[in-house]
C-alpha cells in the first residue's frame, strides 16, 4: 500500500526535496503537479489535471475517444469526451508531435525519430520500422485516411535544412502501415506545414534556402495522392505552420489567403495580429473558422475574410486544432492545455484543470500539511497529504524559487526579487522590504534563525523568523542550494565549491576542489554522510559522497541504469539510497543505490521533466 508521507515535485524547474519527519517511511507518494506518466506503484497526478506536459497534437477517434500527445513521450486518452483521462508514457519516446487514426483500432504516433503503431485503438503501442535515416531526417507529421497513410519527414537540424539543395520527403502506405514507400517526389527545403483535403489532394509549404541569408516559401500541391507535386513560389515570407485549403482555389498559408488558386494572396490577419504567426488553422464549415496564434484563439464567421481575437482565458501557447466529423473542435497546447468547442458555439471550454504555472519547490511539515511555489507568484497549500491543493494569494507576480516553514504557522518564500513571510500558515503572505536579487534558497535553523542565499553570492540571515534580514557576506560565486544539518550547521552548494557554517550562519568557511565545477545540490542523511550533485560545464554530471562530514568528497562512478543522460536533481531518503532525475530517453525519475564506488538504478519511471 502507498504511504502518504511526502510529495516529490515534478514540474518545470522543480527539485526533489523531503522533510525530516518520518524519513525512513517515505515512499514518494502523490505528485502535486506533474505529468507522472506511469501507472506503477502509487504515483498519481494531482495538479494540473490530466497533465502539465506541453501537448503538441490532438485527434479524435470517434464521438467519445480523444487522444493528445506531447513532449516527454506524453500520451493521454479520454474515453468519455474529455471528462476523464488515462495518462501513459510511450517507452523511449521523446516529443510526440503527431497522432492519427484511420479507424477505431488502427493508429500511429511519431516523435522525431520513432514511429509507433496501435492495432487496438490505442490501448497498446509498439514501435514500427520505417526506412529513414534519422541522423539526417526527422519525422514531422503523420496523416491517416481510411485506406492511405502519409508520413512527412524533413531535415533534422538547422544546419541540414539551411544547406542549399536540402530536401524533405514523404512516405506513403496503402496497407495500414505494414509497409512504407518513399515517394519519388521530394520537397526542396524545410517543411513548414501540411494539409490534405482527402487521400488524393494535399498541400505542403516549404522554406527553401537560396543562400545563407535568403530563402523563399514554396507551396506544393498534389491531386494524385503524392505521386506528383506542382510547386509555386509564394510572393511572401510566412513561416507559419498553419495551412488550410477548402479546394484548389481557396485556402490559407499562414496569415495569407488566396481565392484564385494562388494568383493573388492577401494578409487577412494584419488588422488583428502584428508579426505573430499562425500555429494552426481549421474550419468547422465553409463560414466558421478558427486559428491559433501563440496563446490567442481567432475566429471568422465569413470564410476567413475577417478575423477577431476571442476573449478566451489562456496564458500558454496553443499548438494544434482538430475538428471531428460531427463538428466538435479540440485544441491542445503547452502546460497541458486542452480545450473543447461544441458545434455552433464560440466558447472553448477547458478540459484540463488546476494552475498551469511551473512549480519550483515543495515542502511538508507533516504527513498532511505542505506548500508548493512556482512562477507568477503561485503558492499552493494542502492540509490532507496532497489529495487536494488550494491556491494561496501571494500578491506578487514574481518567479518564486523556494519555500520553507519553521512550524505549522511561520514560513518564508524566496524568489526573483521576492521575499515573502507568513505567521498564519499562508492565509496571508507579506512582501518583505529588504535586500533584492534572485534568491535561490531559504532554510530555517529554528523558528527564529533563517538563512537566505542570493544567486550572485550574497548570504543573508534573519533572527526574527524572516521578517527582517541582515547581510552576512558575499562569496563572489554562484550560489545554488542550502542544506541544514542541525540547529547550528549548514552547507551551501555553489559554483566551484562549498560554503560551511557551524555558528548559524554568522561566519562561513570556503571549501573548493578542482573536481567540483558547479554544485547544484547537497544533501546529508546525518552529520557525517552526505552527497552532492556536480553539473560540470565540460564534464558529465556526477554524484559525490562524503563519510567524514564533508572533509573529503569522492566521485561515484555511473553503474547500471546511468549509462547516459545528465542528472538534474536528486534526494537521499536514507544512507545509500535515494531518488534522482536523469534526462535520458525522454526523462526518467530513478531510484538508486549509492555504494562506496557506484550509483546503480533500481527503479525508474518515465516523467516529462524535473530540473
Amino acid at each position: 500500500m502507498c504511504q502518504r508521507a511526502a510529495i516529490i515535485k515534478v514540474l518545470t524547474s522543480m527539485t526533489i526535496r523531503f522533510n525530516q519527519f518520518n524519513i525512513r517511511k517515505i515512499i514518494l507518494s502523490c505528485l502535486l503537479s506533474a505529468t507522472l506518466l506511469f501507472s506503477q506503484d502509487c504515483w498519481q497526478p494531482q495538479n494540473p489535471y490530466p497533465t502539465e506536459s506541453y501537448l503538441l497534437a490532438v485527434t479524435t477517434v470517434n464521438s467519445q475517444v480523444v487522444f493528445a500527445a506531447g513532449i516527454g513521450g506524453t500520451l493521454i486518452k479520454s474515453n468519455d469526451f474529455g471528462n476523464s483521462w488515462e495518462i501513459t508514457k510511450i517507452p523511449q519516446a521523446h516529443n510526440l508531435r503527431s497522432i492519427a487514426f484511420s479507424n477505431s483500432v488502427n493508429g500511429w504516433l511519431i516523435d522525431s525519430s520513432h514511429l509507433y503503431r496501435t492495432l487496438d485503438g490505442g490501448n497498446t503501442w509498439n514501435e514500427d520500422e520505417i526506412n529513414l535515416n534519422t541522423s539526417n531526417y526527422s519525422l514531422f507529421e503523420i496523416i491517416a485516411f481510411a485506406d492511405v497513410q502519409y508520413i512527412i519527414a524533413r531535415p533534422s537540424t538547422a544546419i541540414l535544412y539551411e544547406l542549399i539543395g536540402s530536401t524533405s520527403m514523404i512516405y506513403k502506405s496503402m496497407d495500414m502501415g505494414t509497409t512504407w514507400s518513399m515517394q519519388e517526389s521530394q520537397f526542396d527545403g524545410k517543411i513548414l506545414g501540411t494539409h490534405f483535403l482527402d487521400k488524393s489532394n494535399g498541400y505542403v509549404t516549404v522554406e527553401k534556402f537560396i543562400s545563407v541569408d535568403e530563402s523563399t516559401i514554396i507551396l506544393y500541391s498534389t491531386i494524385d495522392g503524392g505521386h506528383s507535386w506542382k510547386s509555386e513560389n509564394l510572393p511572401f515570407i510566412d513561416r507559419s505552420k498553419g495551412i488550410f485549403f477548402f479546394n484548389p482555389d481557396t485556402g490559407f498559408v499562414g496569415n495569407y489567403q488566396t481565392k484564385d488558386g494562388g494568383t493573388t494572396w492577401i494578409n487577412k490577419f494584419e488588422d488583428v495580429l502584428s508579426n505573430e504567426s499562425i500555429e494552426d488553422i481549421a474550419f468547422e464549415d465553409s463560414s466558421q473558422g478558427w486559428a491559433l496564434s501563440w496563446d490567442k484563439f481567432l475566429y471568422t464567421s465569413d470564410g476567413g475574410n475577417t478575423w477577431s481575437i476571442l476573449n478566451q482565458s489562456n496564458d500558454h501557447r496553443m499548438m494544434q486544432l482538430h475538428f471531428s466529423e460531427n463538428g466538435f473542435g479540440w485544441a491542445a497546447g503547452w502546460a497541458g492545455n486542452i480545450f473543447l468547442k461544441y458545434p455552433n458555439e464560440l466558447e472553448w471550454q477547458t478540459k484540463s484543470t488546476g494552475p498551469k504555472n511551473g512549480l519550483n519547490d515543495i515542502t511538508f511539515i507533516s504527513e498532511d500539511e505542505g506548500w508548493s511555489v512556482g512562477s507568477n507568484g503561485l503558492v499552493m497549500h494542502t492540509s490532507n497529504g496532497g489529495s487536494i491543493w488550494a491556491q494561496q494569494l501571494s500578491h506578487v507576480s514574481s518567479f518564486l524559487e523556494r519555500v520553507d516553514f519553521a512550524n505549522g504557522s511561520t514560513g518564508c518564500i524566496a524568489g526573483y526579487n521576492a521575499l515573502l513571510h507568513t505567521d498564519d500558515s499562508g492565509a496571508t503572505w507579506t512582501d518583505i522590504e529588504g535586500p533584492g536579487g534572485w534568491f535561490k534558497d531559504i532554510k530555517y535553523f529554528n523558528e527564529k534563525c533563517v538563512l537566505l542565499i542570493e544567486r550572485e553570492g550574497s548570504i543573508f540571515k534573519s533572527e526574527d523568523g524572516g521578517k527582517s534580514w541582515n547581510f552576512i557576506t558575499n562569496l563572489n560565486t554562484r550560489l545554488n542550494n542550502i542544506e541544514i544539518i542541525n540547529t547550528n550547521t549548514a552547507w551551501i552548494a555553489a559554483m566551484g565549491g562549498l560554503a560551511f557554517t557551524n555558528d548559524q550562519g554568522n561566519t562561513f568557511s570556503w571549501n573548493e576542489s578542482p573536481d567540483l565545477e558547479n554544485i547544484i545540490e547537497i544533501d546529508f542523511t546525518d552529520q557525517n554522510y552526505g552527497w552532492l550533485l556536480n553539473n560540470g560545464i565540460l564534464t558529465q554530471s556526477s554524484i559525490f559522497s562524503t563519510q567524514d562530514a564533508g572533509l573529503t568528497w569522492k566521485k561515484l562512478d555511473r553503474g547500471d541504469g546511468f549509462e547516459n543522460g545528465p542528472i538534474t536533481t536528486f534526494k537521499m531518503i536514507e544512507r545509500g539510497r535515494g531518488w534522482l532525475y536523469s534526462y535520458d530517453d525522454g526523462g526518467y525519475l530513478k531510484q538508486f543505490n549509492a555504494s562506496n564506488n557506484y550509483i546503480t538504478a533500481t527503479k525508474k519511471y518515465g516523467v516529462h521533466q524535473i530540473n
